[in-house]
């Protein structure tokens, strides 16, 4: 079940926190499967301009990481927004169209709930109005996504790499397409419980698994096991995306420690009580079908092996 826990400490005090398990039905998944992103060959990704190498463990030189940075909007054109995992602007492609529209069915499935949240923070939270409520308000929730792929040697013990998130995860979508993960966390049972007292919690994901997190407000850290290419690991990161007309308030949401608890607290409490409804294959391919083509034929045509 859901439970109400305490995470990272602001000032003396910790924060809020909360996560719902999610499943993603059979059929919806396997239609995401089917993107063309996800068939690449190891090959063909490893060059694809779509995705970076990344190194966050450099002793493990057979493990191979790559992440790809892509927006969950509905329009199809790029769009100028804040790099996840360097904060630099730059022009952020529309995901897959059929991952796409997941993310466009599952924001409208949720609205109702969501927007309840956003007024919510209107009235309690000063700061709150001005960054995660617009943000919500605007549809930007789950709109910033990070596909990561995983293969190779594995991430475990002490070289599990343990950090927290940007406050553009205060809420955030995580989805497993393909292989085996298990993400690990550490909570407390207070706002003032000590570091030594924190809780160790592992939740496995496999291909279908979801969560509604806040992993700004939380340690936690990915274990990875031992897999060649066919059995790779492929999640997605769905954050909230930032815009230009964003970055500041982006930057000054740390700033207010009564405020920014508060926020966690709004949030994490929501979610003890949030109805959260997972898109059926009916409701992506209605939203598919009304998605817009893009405007330059290179997008329109875009091929995801394209070298850079």
């Amino acid at each position: 079940g859901r439970m109400l826990e305490f995470g990272r400490s602001i000032w003396g005090k910790r924060s809020f926190t909360a996560k719902i398990d999610l499943k993603i039905g059979d059929n919806v998944l396997e239609f995401i499967q089917n993107d063309e992103i996800f068939r690449l060959d190891e090959r063909s990704l490893q060059s694809s301009k779509f995705f970076d190498k990344c190194i966050d463990n450099p002793k493990l030189k057979n493990h191979h990481y790559y992440e790809g940075y892509f927006h969950g909007l509905e329009e199809a054109d790029d769009i100028v927004s804040m790099h996840p995992r360097k904060g630099i602007n730059f022009s952020k492609p529309a995901a897959p169209e059929r991952l796409r529209a997941f993310i466009v069915a599952m924001r409208e499935k949720n609205k109702c709930w969501t927007e309840k949240l956003a007024t919510r923070l209107q009235k309690e939270c000063k700061k709150g109005r001005s960054w995660l409520a617009g943000l919500i308000q605007k549809g930007k929730l789950a709109a910033d996504l990070a596909v990561q792929v995983h293969w190779g040697e594995p991430v475990t013990g002490s070289d599990v790499n343990w950090h927290i998130d940007g406050p553009n995860s205060m809420i955030h979508f995580g989805l497993s397409i393909r292989g085996k993960r298990s993400l690990h966390t550490k909570t407390a049972l207070s706002q003032t419980s000590k570091l030594e007292d924190e809780i160790e919690k592992e939740l496995q994901q496999s291909a279908g698994n979801a969560y509604l997190a806040t992993p700004s407000m939380v340690r936690h850290g990915v274990e990875y096991y031992q897999c060649d290419w066919k059995d790779r690991v492929i999640a997605i990161q769905c954050r909230m995306l930032l815009m230009d007309e964003d970055r500041n308030e982006y930057v000054n949401s740390f700033g207010d420690s009564d405020s920014l608890l508060k926020t966690t607290e709004i949030v994490a409490k929501f979610f003890m009580d949030a109805d959260v409804q997972m898109p059926t294959l009916d409701d992506v391919k209605m939203v598919l079908k009304r998605m817009p083509v893009s405007t330059t034929n290179e997008n329109r045509v875009k091929n995801y092996c394209i070298t850079s």
